[in-house]
């Protein structure tokens, strides 16, 4: 009985069910917190009569909240009590349009859950399905699902980042031509950046609400190139800046504010067809190394390999003869 509580095979197996129950009685709790929250949330909208956009925004926020708390011991083990790994995330969510006070603590802890549950999963599947009993594979696979339970939520969020700063350069030109309308119809900027946000709710649905910000700032009394500035901050979009440059240097120099945004607007256009022209230059390159690699091998085969086998069988032929 002692030799088989000491075999190293069932001290793994072992390990491996207990982490697996630890991690199931986690899901569950988390599972049980979410549940009982979003019973809570369908009480409050029967009495309250929150609308359905309102009911979205209180899920997300609610979602974010109970993650943070759940997992709020485990992200002190990724570096969620230091400063400056806090400052550069929450700048990093930011940017991504994840801006609840709670989301850093939140990503920290999925990420510490990920880096126990990866190894986990990985090593239990590898020793339940492909029966796997070496000790030096087993820790190498737990090593590579550690990695990428770690880097994981990273690729995520500067995925999330780049796609979301890329549809809102797509969505600005727009933008700026229906405020160079509204300019030109002889509406303050104030009133324009109110009409374009309420224009664009339905086709730019991330611009709108942004927009919607600078509004609310220069009405609480912030400076309108800080308040326009801030919405670069917010995105992490240098052409936001530039723009705010061009536009403080025209009201200060006395030029004309619609003029600006014109062109303005005409070089992001240019430039965003620079883009795609770049983009399809590069196809041609791009298309090389699978057209060498799995097009053309097989190409040669069809067309030489019947006179190959004819060339191989007569050549057998003669030296049988």
């Amino acid at each position: 009985m002692l030799d088989t509580l000491l075999n190293p095979s069932f001290l793994i197996v072992a390990g491996i069910s207990a982490l697996v129950m630890v991690s199931v009685m986690l899901l569950v709790m988390l599972g049980w917190r979410t549940v009982r929250r979003r019973l809570l949330q369908q009480r409050l909208r029967k009495l309250d009569n929150l609308s359905k956009d309102d009911t979205d925004e209180v899920q997300s926020l609610q979602w974010v909240e109970t993650v943070a708390k759940t997992t709020g011991n485990l992200s002190r083990y990724s570096g969620a009590l230091e400063e400056g790994a806090v400052s550069l995330l929450r700048q990093k969510l930011i940017h991504a349009g994840w801006r609840h006070p709670s989301a850093p603590i939140a990503f920290f802890g999925i990420k510490t859950l990920l880096v126990l549950a990866c190894p986990i999963l990985v090593v239990a599947g590898g020793v339940l399905l492909l029966q796997v009993h070496d000790v030096s594979v087993i820790m190498i696979i737990a090593v590579v699902g550690a990695a990428v339970g770690l880097y994981a939520p990273d690729i995520v969020l500067n995925s999330a980042n780049q796609r979301r700063q890329q549809q809102l350069l797509n969505e600005f030109p727009d933008a700026l031509d229906l405020m160079n309308v509204c300019l030109e119809a002889g509406l303050s900027l104030e009133s324009a950046l109110v009409r374009v946000a309420g224009e664009m709710s339905s086709s730019h649905p991330l611009l709108s609400p942004e927009l919607n910000q600078v509004v609310l700032e220069m009405r609480a009394g912030r400076p309108r190139d800080e308040a326009l500035r801030n919405l670069a901050r917010r995105n992490g979009i240098n052409t936001i800046d530039s723009f705010v440059t061009t536009l403080t240097q025209a009201e200060r120099f006395g030029g004309s504010v619609s003029d600006s945004i014109r062109v303005y607007s005409d070089l992001l256009r240019t430039q965003r067809r620079q883009a795609a022209e770049e983009q399809a230059a590069k196809i041609g390159t791009k298309l090389t190394m699978p057209l060498v690699m799995c097009i053309l091998p097989v190409l040669f085969m069809v067309m030489v390999g019947p006179a190959f086998l004819a060339v191989v069988e007569v050549f057998t032929k003669k030296i049988g003869g």
